[in-house]
């Protein structure tokens, strides 16, 4: 069973599993090699400094990402899409219904929050 913020991209006899974070490594990377640090700047960027993922996660996934063949590192650790990195991204693209998937699943993370969000308002 996969998670709710992951997606799931079949390409040829292989399937990757991407949560958010690896989703965006991807589209990141394909415009243009960067290193773990301007990933993490990038996100506080995007997100007006309200989420930056922890090293303890970012590195990890690179690594990962590195060990399944979609990236490739060199030896300053600056990351690069792999031809898989971009068939699988191109595969995404192609495929609009695994994005709104996982825009219906955060919807799904949403309803829950606002759910507890009321029920906190009212016992106040």
């Amino acid at each position: 069973m996969r998670k709710l913020t992951e997606v799931k991209i079949e390409l040829g006899h292989r399937s990757y599993k991407l949560n958010v974070l690896g989703l965006y490594v991807l589209h990141s990377l394909s415009n243009g090699p960067k290193n773990g640090y301007d990933l993490l700047k990038e996100l506080k960027r995007l997100t007006n400094n309200k989420w930056v993922p922890p090293k303890s996660t970012i590195y990890p996934l690179l690594k990962k990402m590195v060990e399944e063949g979609l990236l490739d590192v060199d030896e300053h650790g600056v990351y690069s899409l792999t031809e898989a990195g971009r068939a699988v991204l191109k595969a995404l693209r192609r495929n609009s219904e695994a994005i709104n998937e996982l825009e219906e699943n955060i919807s799904l993370i949403l309803k829950i929050i606002e759910e507890i969000k009321s029920e906190v308002q009212t016992q106040e």
